[in-house]
């Protein structure tokens, strides 16, 4: 007999694990392996009212159409005519050389937008700032964080004086499991997204030395919908609201006020926030930046404007108890997962590929790293002093720096049967 499976025979902990059940894969079988049979359609859906302009807002009204998966924004933007001498070099850590003269922030078009809100019968399920979006970017696996960042143009040049279009990614609740936690548009009350914008000064001009207005002249969404057969269609209906009603645990996005802080040098600066949070949470993100350097001389000072920035250590008490006490390169590399693979985790500090951006100084301590979907949740209303200690690297002396704190909390998203009506119900 061959030895390794002789071995097997006689082994306590293999016998101990044939008792489980398992799937022969090399005998032909699609049982358990079949996705529900469905349609893809990728529907554009227009603005129905306001404008798309700085400083006005716009919205959306989602179409009844099956099961909705994700959402972009599909935006036309206008020609920009970049200096004849850029030649569009960066060096091995992102940052534009000399010869770079233009370009956009690191943040790119995300810098356009104000805030994003999700809205049913005038309440807003979830409302996303641009630190936000910037947040839950930062989550996904490297290609398709790489995706996202060149999409929203981060750190990019602009097309050279010719008209192009953008799709932007909207990180709503469901983006990671669309399947469990998409919007069911056929069944539930109609959803509508409201996209507001500020001034849309994203692209600096070395003519100007400053950031100039970058304004979309159109925009519509895309979105993606899954419809199925009538017969699993009222399977669907049948099992989730047979009961008269469905409730489902989602993830939504929250984040603290902006914490500001003017450090007197760009040596090491440590502060400490006291967390106002009173929800469930499964984890929180930290971003610190300086919304204005007022270094515009170059472009490669002038991306430092808003631009994500190291940080060197972390410190979280509970009740005056550490929890966690990691340089910041710790979190930057496995605050996401701690080194367990998770399909539901991003990549953490993969540099290769994302350094136009920096998302990988936008850090994150997951309390939800069991390798599931749902491991784990911190009840931060129950927990006294909640405090975070942090030291990062300031961008330039006796200039504010910002320091964004994003949680992703636990609430109930609850569908009524009889009229489809969606509210959220506890979240502490």
């Amino acid at each position: 007999m061959n030895p390794i499976l002789a071995s097997a025979e006689s082994s306590a902990v293999i016998a101990t694990l044939k008792e489980s059940k398992t799937v022969n894969s090399w005998i032909y079988n699609e049982s358990e392996r079949l996705t529900v049979p469905h349609s893809l359609q990728l529907l554009n859906v227009p603005v129905s009212s306001g404008t798309v302009a700085a400083n006005r807002s716009f919205t959306l009204e989602i179409p009844k159409n099956g099961q909705l998966q994700q959402m972009w924004l599909k935006f036309t933007m206008p020609a920009f005519d970049v200096a004849a001498l850029d030649d569009n070099v960066v060096d091995e850590t992102g940052n534009p050389a000399s010869s770079n003269t233009e370009g956009f922030k690191r943040t790119g078009l995300l810098d356009m937008i104000d805030e994003i809100r999700l809205e049913s019968s005038g309440r807003v399920h979830e409302q996303l700032s641009k630190y936000q979006i910037l947040q839950r970017l930062s989550d996904l696996p490297m290609a398709q964080r790489t995706a996202a960042q060149d999409s929203y143009r981060m750190g990019k040049q602009p097309n050279d004086n010719e008209a192009y279009t953008a799709c932007l990614l909207l990180p709503f609740f469901w983006h990671k499991d669309g399947a469990r936690y998409g919007i069911d548009s056929d069944f539930q009350e109609a959803m509508r997204v409201v996209v507001k914008l500020n001034a849309c000064t994203t692209v600096y001009d070395v003519s100007a030395t400053s950031f100039v207005a970058h304004v979309p002249t159109a925009c519509e969404a895309i979105c993606e919908y899954r419809q199925w057969d009538d017969a699993t269609k009222q399977q669907v209906i049948s099992a989730n609201y047979g009961g008269g009603m469905l409730s489902r645990v989602v993830r939504l996005s929250a984040e603290e006020a902006t914490h500001t802080d003017t450090p007197p040098s760009t040596a090491d600066r440590e502060i400490t926030i006291d967390l106002k949070e009173s929800d469930v949470i499964t984890g929180f993100y930290i971003c610190v930046e300086c919304p204005d350097t007022n270094v515009f001389s170059s472009y490669a000072n002038a991306i430092l404007n808003g631009s994500p920035l190291e940080l060197t250590n972390v410190e979280l008490k509970f009740a005056g108890q550490t929890v966690l006490n990691v340089p910041g390169e710790f979190l930057q590399y496995y605050g996401r997962d701690y080194g367990r693979p998770d399909p539901h985790g991003g990549d953490c500090g993969i540099v290769d590929r994302d350094d136009n951006s920096h998302m990988k100084y936008v850090y994150k301590i997951s309390f939800d790293a069991m390798g599931t979907a749902l491991g784990n949740a911190v009840a931060l209303r129950e927990i006294s002093r909640a405090q975070l200690k942090l030291s990062y690297k300031p961008a330039v002396a006796s200039r504010e720096h910002n320091v964004h704190i994003g949680y992703e909390k636990i609430s109930f998203l609850t569908v009524a049967a009889s009229t489809g009506r969606t509210n959220l119900s506890i979240s502490s």
